[in-house]
């Protein structure tokens, strides 16, 4: 309090204003004129004495505008009272968030698992699904593989003939040109 620059809490500055605003304002309006002649009366002073009185007129003056050391350690009392208060406001408020969040997370967790629960009863359905696609797929196959194979023995089949055709012809007309030849060498 004893610097120029010092501000008083707000706790107390609202105090001494609703105790003494009659006093204060007219200090207020007084100040000024007092100083600038406090000044005037010093330099003009040249004893000790006078200085000394004008220093302690200024001091009555001044001391009643100022705290007390009675009224730091209320202030500070109750200063460690509202900090206790916005601690104990401020864990509280941690503990229900906390308390929220873990609740979330519990309800997180059974909406998820219920959630994949589905997810499974839903893969288990499309895996029956495809499992019976597959094996409609593979029974049309092997139907159309069945048929391929018919197909291709017939074709087997006749073009087995055919070359049965061919090599008859072909042991005939060896016959026929080894027959012309034993002729011709008879002859």
């Amino acid at each position: 309090m004893a610097s120029g620059g010092a501000v008083l809490p707000r706790k107390l500055a609202h105090a001494l204003a609703q105790e003494k605003p009659a006093r204060r304002e007219q200090a207020r309006a007084q100040e000024v004129p007092q100083q600038a002649a406090a000044r005037e009366t010093i330099v003009q002073a040249h004893s000790t004495e006078e200085r000394v009185s004008v220093l302690e007129a200024r001091w009555e003056e001044t001391i009643p505008a100022l705290a007390t050391k009675t009224d730091l350690a209320e202030l500070r009392t109750e200063l460690a009272q509202v900090k206790s208060d916005l601690v104990k406001w401020a864990l509280g408020i941690a503990a229900s968030v906390l308390v929220a969040f873990i609740g979330l997370l519990f309800a997180s967790h059974h909406s998820t698992n219920t959630r994949f629960d589905q997810v499974n009863v839903r893969i288990d359905q499309l895996q029956s699904e495809t499992n019976a696609r597959f094996d409609q797929l593979q029974s049309d196959t092997n139907g159309r593989f069945d048929q391929v194979n018919a197909r291709i023995d017939q074709l087997q089949n006749e073009t087995n003939a055919r070359f049965d055709q061919m090599n008859a012809r072909l042991d005939r007309l060896f016959e026929l040109i080894a027959s012309q030849q034993a002729a011709s060498k008879s002859q």
